[in-house]
C-alpha cells in the first residue's frame, strides 16, 4: 500500500468510520432514500465489478484458492465461499475485519481473515494463489508496481479496479476524500496498459467500468 504510515493509517481510520455504510452498497438496507439512489445510479461500477469478479472465478474451474486484498466487509469471500472456495481476506481497517469474520460466521472452514497490509503479508506469503482480488484498492495506492512486483509471486491471476482520472465523478471522490485526509489516486487506460508492460505481465484485458476500470492480469 502507500508506504507513508501516516497515510496509511488515515485510509485505516477512513474504513473504520466507513464500515457500517459499506454493506449498503451490496445489499440496498439504508434507510436513506438519497442513499439509496446513490447506490444505485452513482455506485454502478461496483455492482458490475462485483458480478465480473465473481463470474471470472466461477468459470475458471481449477481455481481453489483466492486472495482477497483490502476483502472490506467480506462480501467477495462470503459470495466465493457459497462456490466451495478456499479464500483469505486481508484489510487494514480492524473494523472491517471484525464484520467479514461477522459475515462469513458459517464459513470459518474456508474463509480467513487477518488485519495487515498487503506488502508486509506479502513478505511472508509463501503461497501461490490462484487468483487476488484487489476491488477498491488501488485508489488509495500511489505505487502501483511494488503491488504488482509482490503480485507476480503471490498469485496466478489478478483480478483488480483502477478510478479513472477522467470521470464526471472524479472531482467529487477527490474533494471527499482529501477533506477526510483519506489519500486517492486516479488513473488513465495509458498509464494501466503501460504498468501491465513495465512489470512484464503474460498477458492484460482492461475493461471499461463506468467510472472506474477493471483489470484482469495473468503472471
Amino acid at each position: 500500500m502507500n508506504t507513508d504510515p501516516k497515510e496509511l493509517k488515515n485510509v485505516e481510520i477512513f474504513f473504520d468510520g466507513y464500515s457500517s455504510d459499506f454493506d449498503n452498497i451490496y445489499d440496498d438496507k439504508s434507510n436513506n432514500f438519497i442513499q439509496r439512489l446513490i447506490n444505485k445510479y452513482l455506485r454502478y461500477s461496483m455492482f458490475n465489478r462485483y458480478q465480473l469478479t465473481i463470474n471470472k472465478i466461477q468459470e475458471d474451474k481449477d481455481s481453489k484458492n483466492i486472495l482477497d486484498i483490502g476483502c472490506g466487509t467480506g462480501r467477495y469471500c462470503n459470495k466465493l465461499a457459497q462456490l466451495n472456495k478456499n479464500i483469505l481476506g486481508i484489510d487494514v481497517a480492524e473494523t472491517m475485519i471484525k464484520n467479514s469474520r461477522e459475515l462469513n460466521k458459517l464459513f470459518e472452514n474456508n474463509c480467513k481473515f487477518e488485519t495487515i497490509d498487503y506488502l508486509n503479508f506479502s513478505q511472508k506469503n509463501n503461497n501461490v494463489f490462484d487468483y487476488a482480488i484487489l476491488m477498491g484498492f488501488f485508489d488509495y495506492i500511489e505505487d502501483p508496481i511494488k503491488i504488482f512486483k509482490s503480485l507476480k509471486k503471490d498469485c496466478k491471476i489478478s483480478l483488480s479496479s483502477f478510478p479513472k482520472k477522467y470521470h464526471i465523478l472524479t472531482p467529487q471522490r477527490y474533494v471527499k476524500y482529501n477533506y477526510r485526509k483519506c489519500p486517492i489516486f486516479f488513473y488513465t487506460k495509458n498509464q494501466i496498459e503501460k504498468l501491465m508492460i513495465d512489470i512484464g505481465v503474460k498477458s492484460y484485458q482492461v475493461v471499461d467500468n463506468d467510472r472506474e476500470f477493471f483489470v484482469i492480469s495473468e503472471f
